[in-house]
């Protein structure tokens, strides 16, 4: 619930107010996100930090998801957070890497992709037996934290021994900061048929665009900017959903696990569709295991730290299973480079069917705890 909004007399007001909201966050969440993650790798580049890992941060970094977390606990919904973790694990697999495989333009994985896909294997059995066996608390959270470093740490190193293979594309390739091209026009030489007025407009054109450079400090409080948004649309997005949760008399856990997931990931698929194809398969399963390792390391890290959730029957044995299932089919697709189009059909239906199962199962759990 967010403040003031439960004021308004009319039901049927408060239900408008909140899609509206929810509607908002959504955007300012794909805005603070892409602003976030460009500066950062141009702030990352001009320090001569080593692009490619900027790439693989960047491009398995759920920020997005982070700020919607940190949100819901902020507002006393630990549940809603552990099921927008679980539920955008699953989602990110089935509902976005799936998307990648109905593309013909898919190839064969590389070497990196399959170290990618075991870690999450490793990651998600580790993450599974926590919450399976109710022991989610601060200091499994705080080992998830380390894993988390231990993993990127290793990332750096695998790069700096030259290990792993470059991604073909990454996130600082839509960097809208075009400073060095402007620098590559001044140093590329005049075409002969170019006239006296031409030389002079070309000219008057680069000195106006280097006027415009934007500095490092400009990227740094850009990097800010896009984090506040991320933090606003989280606490909206958070907020939203859990009225929608108590207006549809449906628990938090389902909410997050369902609406939020999906709402969340909406990046992911974006960023699969055009990954699939360009038959770029190198950042699509970059794209869909950094963002779970990130979800199962660092973000179910800070919620166990910051708060133990309630973790329901069905969570622990039907989610988790099916988070878990999906990850075991992403890694063995990976590891034996089986990547089929029928696969992807498949695990979009499965998705689908969860999706759906989700509210039934839910309604019969009510019933049967209400009748009891």
């Amino acid at each position: 619930m967010l403040p003031h909004i439960e004021d308004i007399s009319s039901y049927a007001g408060r239900v408008v107010v909140y899609v509206i909201l929810f509607l908002l966050a959504l955007v300012l969440l794909e805005v603070g996100a892409d602003i976030f993650v460009d500066s950062t790798a141009i702030v990352a580049k001009r320090h001569h930090i080593p692009e490619v890992l900027i790439a693989l941060l960047t491009a398995g970094a759920e920020w997005e998801e982070l700020a919607v977390v940190i949100s819901a606990i902020a507002q006393g919904n630990p549940d809603l957070a552990l099921g927008n973790i679980i539920g955008s694990c699953i989602s990110n697999i089935l509902g976005a890497f799936s998307i990648g495989l109905l593309f013909p333009k898919v190839v064969e994985v590389d070497r990196s992709s399959k170290l990618y896909g075991a870690a999450l294997l490793i990651f998600s059995l580790i993450s599974s037996g926590l919450v399976y066996g109710e022991a989610l608390d601060k200091p499994s959270g705080g080992v998830l934290i380390a894993l988390f470093a231990v993993y990127h740490g290793s990332i750096g190193y695998g790069i700096y021994r030259g290990v792993m293979a470059e991604p073909e594309d990454s996130d600082d390739d839509s960097d809208s900061d075009s400073d060095d091209d402007h620098v590559n026009d001044d140093t590329a030489p005049a075409s002969p048929e170019r006239s006296e007025s031409q030389e002079k407009l070309s000219t008057c054109a680069r000195h106006h665009f280097r006027q415009l450079k934007r500095t490092t400090t400009y990227h740094v409080i850009a990097l800010l900017f896009g984090l506040a948004l991320m933090s606003v649309s989280g606490w909206l997005l958070s907020g939203s959903a859990t009225a929608f949760a108590a207006y549809g008399g449906i628990s938090n856990t389902v909410v997050g696990l369902t609406i939020v997931a999906l709402a969340t990931t909406l990046p992911e698929k974006f960023v699969a569709v055009f990954a699939g194809h360009r038959g770029h398969t190198g950042v699509l399963v970059a794209n869909t295991v950094g963002s779970d390792i990130f979800l199962l390391t660092l973000v179910l890290g800070i919620l166990g730290v910051s708060s133990a959730p309630v973790i329901d029957v069905k969570t622990r044995f039907y989610d988790i299973s099916v988070m878990l299932g999906s990850v075991i089919v992403l890694a063995g697709c990976l590891m034996f480079n089986y990547l089929r189009r029928w696969i992807g059909l498949a695990m979009l239906v499965v998705y689908l069917a969860y999706v759906i199962s989700n509210y039934f199962i839910f309604k019969a759990l009510h019933v049967s705890i209400t009748e009891s």
